[in-house]
């Protein structure tokens, strides 16, 4: 596990299941991490886990887990999904929000009918390279 340099920590596990995520290169992966992390450590101080494989419980998307410690044990909760596949955007809890880069993405995950507007949280970020040199 890497710790970054809020807090939150990125743990590295690989499984045999496409990854959205690989579509973006490191910095450009890191920078939606940290869009994602920052305001939660700035306002409240917890720190997020991300995930680095995927699942198909989580939609093919990278998981962000929130962990909160008890008097005798520590809780580890589903926060959020980063950039689901939108043919499995359906397979994630209804209550869970959904993170992506940018208006495109949020857009292709709404169309789908599976996940409401208000459970989209979307960043201005550009488009990966592929896309942006279209």
């Amino acid at each position: 596990m890497r710790v970054r340099p809020h807090g939150y920590a990125v743990t590295v596990r690989r499984a045999n299941a496409p990854d959205l995520s690989r579509l973006l290169r490191r910095p450009q992966r890191d920078e939606l991490v940290a869009a994602v992390a920052d305001p939660v450590w700035q306002k409240t101080g917890i720190r997020l886990e991300f995930d680095e494989h995927t699942t198909l419980e989580h939609g093919y998307g990278v998981a962000i887990f929130q962990t909160t410690t008890g008097r005798y044990r520590s809780i580890r909760q589903l926060y959020g999904v980063m950039r689901p596949s939108p043919d499995s955007v359906h397979r994630l809890p209804k209550e869970v929000p959904v993170f992506v880069r940018n208006a495109r993405e949020a857009d292709a995950l709404i169309k789908t009918g599976a996940v409401e507007t208000g459970r989209v949280v979307h960043f201005d970020l550009p488009d990966y390279e592929q896309l942006s040199l279209i």
